[in-house]
């Protein structure tokens, strides 16, 4: 062997030798795409031995999946001598893997290609990595949650369209800046050891606490940060999730107002029923002796003229006083609305108002009304005692009426007269939700406890008071005559 031929035996010798030093597949195919060359790298990717590859159809046997078809592929290697992209593999074992693969073409003098140079590398891992971090950042981004991220010094390095949207910064106009951005002055403290906190791999959740708007308003918010470590475990920045808690801190308050407000009806209601009880049992009983004793001296004494005109006069008024204690006493807790129900409580306390007040009030109630649910009933009752008492003492109507209907579904109140109507004001105020008066307020509060609706029309020929209370639960009962 010529000294030449030995220099060039050994120089593609060690050439060989380095190919199987790389971790890439290194594959050489001839003209019909048979493999011809196999490196270490190409065993470790795909499982198969160099004698098991040589002489194969390199497509046959990964069974090969392009990207585009391969007539489009061959037309562009032949044309460029190169052709680089992405391919599906299956291995050896039946996995299949993603490859970044380039190929180089070898040309004889005529320009034929004789040979083709095949480098691949596993990118099957960078690739789930990817689509991870792409699921990822599309739920970020889709995100109805305020997330931002930030390195250890505050400063912003990504900031999410929800976050725009809550805080009102653009995220170029965000990121870069420190995080004290939307800290306001006052808690520039809490944000330090939240910091400090973090940079111990501490995690901080649902921390509720305030943060600032572009506009300079302040809100509550809910934030949950997490620390973001590096491939060593070090900590290099937090991942904050922050959302806008103000509806819910306003229901939470809402809830505990109307439980609040439902207690102290609650309270009224036993207080009246009380009241109403000692008036009775108590006041009414001594009156109701009283007047028996006068009775008895008027029957038995004998007295100047002057006497008996004044023991008269003490005999009326005693009575007079009994009836008041009574009306009363009714008022304040009707006996009918829990003995019989709501239709006799309103027959007698409608019949009772006209009398007092001389305003004539047509009451319309369904024959079949029924027995409606215990507060519903109660209700209804309080809301057309202070209607009639409002329209006594402020319309100046010579009448009133009181309507009631009901469904399976629901009843309807409606309480209107003829007088001069609600002034500006107190309209404006009741729209709003900031009824003037105890009156209005009450009967509000009543409607909403029950989950109904109260409205009101008005103008300067009357008014008129609609409720619609829900049906509903154990003490809905059909109607029946009552």
């Amino acid at each position: 062997m010529s000294e030449t031929r030995k220099n060039v035996d050994e120089a593609l010798t060690e050439k060989v030798r380095l190919l199987d030093l790389t971790t890439d597949a290194i594959i050489v195919r001839d003209a019909s795409d048979r493999i011809t060359f196999w490196n270490n790298g190409a065993t470790h990717t795909y499982g198969y031995s160099r004698e098991e590859a040589i002489g194969r159809v390199s497509h046959d046997l990964f069974r090969t999946e392009f990207p585009e078809p391969f007539e489009h592929i061959k037309e562009e290697f032949i044309r460029d001598g190169k052709w680089g992209g992405e391919l599906k593999h299956t291995c050896a074992n039946g996995s299949r893997i993603t490859v970044s693969t380039r190929w180089v073409a070898e040309r004889d003098l005529a320009g034929n290609i004789t040979s083709i140079l095949e480098s691949n590398r596993d990118i099957t891992e960078i690739k789930r990595a990817l689509e991870a971090q792409s699921r990822v950042a599309a739920i970020v981004e889709s995100s109805d949650d305020a997330i931002v991220s930030k390195n250890l010094d505050g400063t912003i390095t990504s900031w999410n369209r929800a976050a725009e949207q809550v805080f009102g910064y653009a995220a170029t106009e965000a990121i870069g800046r420190n995080i004290t951005l939307i800290v306001p002055p006052d808690r520039l403290e809490e944000e330090a050891d939240i910091l400090a906190r973090l940079k111990r791999g501490e995690r901080v959740d649902h921390f509720e606490t305030v943060r600032r708007k572009k506009d300079g308003t302040v809100f509550e918010v809910s934030v949950t940060i997490s620390p973001v470590k590096d491939a060593l475990g070090r900590v290099i920045g937090a991942s904050k999730v922050a959302r806008d808690i103000t509806e819910r801190k306003r229901l939470e308050q809402f809830r505990r107002d109307a439980e609040i407000s439902g207690r102290l009806l609650q309270l009224q209601e036993e207080e009246r029923r009380r009241v109403a009880r000692e008036l009775h049992d108590g006041v009414g009983q001594l009156l109701a002796a009283l007047g028996m004793t006068l009775s008895g001296v008027a029957q038995r004494a004998q007295l100047t003229p002057e006497g008996e005109r004044r023991l008269t006069e003490a005999v009326s008024l005693t009575d007079q006083a009994t009836s008041e204690i009574r009306t009363l006493s009714h008022l304040l807790h009707p006996p009918f609305l829990d003995e019989i129900g709501l239709k006799s409580a309103l027959n007698e306390y409608v019949h009772g108002f006209g009398q007092r007040s001389k305003i004539r009030v047509g009451l319309n109630l369904p024959s079949e009304l029924g027995r409606l649910p215990r507060d519903i009933e109660l209700s209804l009752f309080r809301i057309v005692q202070e209607c009639l008492t409002n329209i006594h003492r402020h319309s100046g109507s010579p009448s009133a009426s009181v309507r009631l209907s009901r469904t399976p579904e629901q009843v309807q109140l409606e309480v209107s007269d003829e007088g001069r109507g609600m002034s500006s004001e107190i309209q404006e105020k009741f729209s709003a939700g900031m009824s003037s008066g105890v009156g209005l307020r009450g009967m509000r509060e009543r409607v909403r406890q029950l989950g109904g609706e109260m409205n009101i029309r008005t103008s300067g020929s009357g008014t008129a008071v609609v409720v619609v209370l829900p049906l509903r639960g154990e003490g809905n009962q059909e109607p029946n005559a009552r």
